[in-house]
């Protein structure tokens, strides 16, 4: 692994665990200043701020691509699986990006709204989610095999879709355009109340996510600022997902309590092996993976900006044979 992701990850300190319902929340922190490297503002800090422009690449647009104009001073992170909703169809960010200052950007996104191609706005706005956990998972997986054979920072279409209407189906949810931010709507106020409680901690950067008695996620963001506005959506991700699996058990399994789990999972994330691309917007792109494990990280000036792990997603076994996601073609407009 690139030596400043592991150095990064063995420098993170669990904080004291809380668990709701069927989640638990492991604050993850970083002693001192340490890695916290160049200022930048969030995605929707920059749309709040009218300071960033998202629209379709093209009158006709393009399902795989979207257009990012920013105008401010400073350097602007999206991170991967933030939704942006509008314009002729809702989209996912396929990966973190740090657009540069004053920089027009085409950036590698995919649809979470398969049932609608017509403009409903000129631009996209900020939906306030990033997306389910799982989808986040499997998009990452697909990513970075992407990648590996030169295809660029393309998801697959066909996965997203079916992971989105499999999380339709099991929240009990029917969107008429088959969009996420349906399900999310549906569930506005439980998903408050697990924000409620898991309170962001003073210089948090990050958290472990627990279900089923195991990690199943960790996200880190290098400036604690930054890490204040995506905190309430990086849990609606994982409460989502814990909400639509229904599992009983939020918290430690073998005696461990949920700290000592997440220390070990970041341990096995810090011991993932990979390689880096070219990033769409600054910095390197390192997609990475381990036993059962796979993420990703944005470096940029020897700063880790954002990396995110998650547990791989076994395989369902039905009549002998192994379920796989429907493929779908991009559908002509």
């Amino acid at each position: 692994m690139e030596s400043v992701v592991g150095d990064l990850l063995s420098l993170l300190e669990p904080g004291e665990p809380a668990e709701y319902e069927n989640l638990g929340v492991v604050p993850l922190f970083l002693p001192g200043k340490k890695g916290r490297g160049p200022k930048y503002l969030t995605l929707a800090e920059a749309l709040g701020e009218k300071l960033i422009s998202v629209t379709e690449v093209s009158e006709g647009g393009a399902v795989p691509e979207l257009k990012v104009v920013n105008r401010a001073e400073k350097p602007v992170l999206i991170l991967d699986g933030e939704e942006l909703v509008g314009a002729k169809q809702n989209r996912v960010v396929n990966t973190t990006i740090l657009l540069a200052a004053k920089s027009a950007t085409v950036i590698p996104v995919s649809c979470t709204e398969r049932g609608r191609w017509s403009y409903v706005s000129a631009s996209f706005r900020d939906s306030g989610h990033v997306m389910s956990r799982k989808v986040r998972a499997c998009k990452a997986a697909a990513v970075s095999s992407n990648l590996s054979r030169g295809l660029g920072f393309m998801a697959d279409q066909g996965e997203v879709w079916s992971e989105v209407d499999e999380l339709s189906r099991k929240m009990e949810v029917h969107s008429p355009s088959a969009a996420m931010a349906d399900v999310f709507a549906s569930r506005s106020q439980s998903l408050a109340d697990y924000v409620a409680a898991f309170p962001l901690r003073e210089n948090q950067t990050g958290l472990a996510a627990l279900t089923g008695g195991r990690v199943v996620g960790v996200d880190f963001v290098s400036r604690p600022e930054a890490y204040r506005v995506l905190h309430p959506r990086l849990v609606k991700s994982y409460a989502l997902e814990a909400m639509a699996e229904g599992s009983s058990r939020p918290g430690g399994e073998k005696g461990k309590d949920p700290a000592a789990l997440a220390a070990e999972f970041i341990r096995a994330a810090a011991a993932a092996e990979g390689d880096r691309h070219s990033s769409t917007g600054l910095g390197w792109d390192w997609r990475l993976a381990g036993d059962n494990i796979v993420g990703s990280a944005l470096v940029y000036r020897k700063t880790v900006i954002h990396t995110a792990f998650f547990r791989r997603e076994e395989k369902i076994y039905e009549g002998g044979r192994i379920h796989r996601s429907r493929r779908y073609r991009y559908p002509v407009y």
